[in-house]
């Protein structure tokens, strides 16, 4: 979206703005894959074994998630001509944005056979002469299968953002931000009807990532200088605390410089970046 205006006759202003906003989906808590799908298992998710081919899960998913990346940018820009210079001031804000949700719906249960189960003694050379380590492996993941030989249960526990408690099998979700902030200051100089030389001034600032919710951390400066410290000595190395250390000052100067009959142009620039 853009909105431009005319202030006056040599005075021009224009605001751009827009940004994505949808949602990634992985799996869904519907009627044809929802939790009523694990009844015939007895609430659990079985994950099958290799029994020498992959057999295919009784279930689609067991662990949906759903995640997305809203953000805003904005830009502003305002053109003044005057005299023999033409002048343009503005900046931009970006703020972006990510999360994730996600959820194990059932505990999951691994059939196997451990060592100290008895059964685990019956799948040796000496009872299958002539079977590789594979095959040997493959029928004991079988034997596991049909005799209801299981070797772990697991299940999930996700830290709740509101109550800062850990709940079993509860939905979890991570979010953060990160915003990038810049402004400039730029002159179109025509010394001449033949040259033309440009100078400016841009500064860009991007803050770290910031964690939204407590199931996430952060580093702070302190923590990643260790017991050295963040002194004034060590900000440049260990990073800056005030914010306009923390942005990208630059600068620029080029000319140009038109023939007679524009027919070449040559130009020339410099810059420098902190």
């Amino acid at each position: 979206m853009a909105f431009r205006s005319t202030l006056s006759a040599n005075l021009v202003n224009e605001i751009r703005g827009g940004g994505p906003w949808g949602t990634s989906y992985f799996g869904h808590f519907d009627s044809t894959d929802g939790p009523q799908t694990f009844d015939r298992m007895g609430g659990f998710a079985m994950n099958l074994p290799d029994i020498g081919s992959d057999l295919t899960d009784p279930y689609v998913s067991n662990n949906p998630s759903w995640r997305g990346t809203p953000s805003l940018n904005i830009d502003d820009t305002l053109s003044w001509l005057h005299g023999a210079h033409s002048f343009s001031f503005g900046g931009s804000v970006f703020l972006g944005t990510a999360y994730e949700f996600a959820q194990q719906r059932m505990p999951t249960i691994t059939f196997g056979i451990e060592d100290p189960d008895p059964a685990s003694a019956l799948f040796t050379t000496a009872n299958f002469p002539g079977a590789s380590n594979a095959q040997l492996g493959a029928a004991e993941n079988l034997f596991a299968m049909l005799t209801g030989h299981v070797s772990q249960i697991g299940g999930q526990v996700a830290l709740d953002p509101v109550t800062n408690e850990y709940v079993y099998l509860g939905a979890r979700k991570r979010a953060g931000k990160l915003n990038t902030y810049s402004a400039f200051i730029q002159d179109s100089w025509r010394l001449k009807p033949t040259i033309t030389m440009n100078l400016g001034v841009r500064w860009d600032l991007q803050t770290p990532f910031w964690p939204s919710n407590d199931t996430m951390s952060m580093t702070t400066y302190q923590d990643a200088c260790g017991r050295s410290g963040v002194k004034a000595l060590r900000r440049w190395v260990c990073g800056a605390l005030a914010l306009w250390r923390e942005g990208s000052p630059a600068a620029g100067v080029r000319a140009w410089v038109l023939w007679d009959g524009g027919t070449a142009v040559v130009g020339a620039g410099a810059g420098a970046a902190a």
